[in-house]
């Protein structure tokens, strides 16, 4: 700046030569093209630009203390520094867009050119409305009110009564059977077995047959369970009914011993 000029442009003819040049080529001093510039400022300014940095000033404070002493003349009369570039002022052309300025405007066009033809490739989505969200275009799982609305309910647990006597858990069975067939848990013909399987248990209790009762008891558990192997009992059928029959079999076996 002090001698009206970058210390490598002029001598560079495209800017991968520019770029050579600060990598590898020393700069010209400034009174290489300004003559009133004192030997001490040009050797100050060729310390300022050295390639190694150990042979520049190693500090800030350090430079400007070499740059004022470098403007001061042996005759003891200050020279500013600002006075340098009035002085070429006068001698330089007028001022032209440099090749950094054209080559800068040529990047920022290119970049411009770029991002339109994606945005023709990639059109934008139509916008809905000032304001409102871009649309998602992942499928929405959320269910709408009038979906939720129609889906039937959920069936409540069926609870099983609680017995102290055989008697009374045979009938917290047959009430199970029963509510499972008036919701639909069981169909008529699976309600038709277990109702039957729990009839047998009621008669070898009637008659006195410890054994006999205690025997019908696990043959009313296996059917449960092959029912629910076979599919013909969910789990929401057999879980009460699993339930009621472990009831069941532990009364009969205490009133039986």
């Amino acid at each position: 700046m002090r001698a009206g000029r970058d210390a490598y442009w002029l001598a560079a003819d495209t800017p991968v030569g520019l770029l050579y040049q600060h990598v590898n080529d020393a700069p010209a001093p400034p009174s290489a093209t300004a003559p009133q510039v004192p030997a001490e400022l040009d050797a100050v300014v060729l310390r300022l630009l050295a390639k190694d940095p150990a042979s520049r000033p190693d500090t800030a404070d350090r430079a400007r203390q070499e740059l004022l002493a470098a403007a001061q003349p042996a005759g003891g009369d200050t020279l500013l520094l600002s006075t340098l570039a009035d002085a070429g002022a006068d001698q330089r052309p007028p001022r032209r867009p440099t090749r950094r300025a054209v080559l800068a405007a040529g990047i920022i066009a290119a970049a411009l050119a770029l991002g339109l033809l994606l945005g023709l490739n990639h059109p934008v989505p139509t916008s809905v409305g000032a304001g409102s969200p871009p649309r998602s275009t992942t499928p929405s799982t959320a269910t709408s009110p009038a979906t939720a609305s129609t889906l039937p309910a959920a069936p409540a647990p069926i609870a099983v009564p609680t017995a102290t006597t055989a008697r009374g858990a045979l009938d917290a069975l047959r009430s199970v059977i029963q509510t499972e067939q008036a919701t639909q848990l069981i169909d008529p013909s699976t309600a038709t077995q277990l109702s039957g399987a729990a009839d047998d248990v009621a008669s070898a209790l009637s008659k006195g047959r410890g054994k006999s009762a205690t025997a019908r008891v696990q043959d009313l558990a296996d059917l449960v369970n092959s029912l629910a192997a076979a599919g013909q009992l969910a789990a929401q059928a057999a879980g009460p009914l699993q339930i009621a029959v472990s009831q069941l079999s532990g009364l009969v076996g205490a009133e039986v011993h």
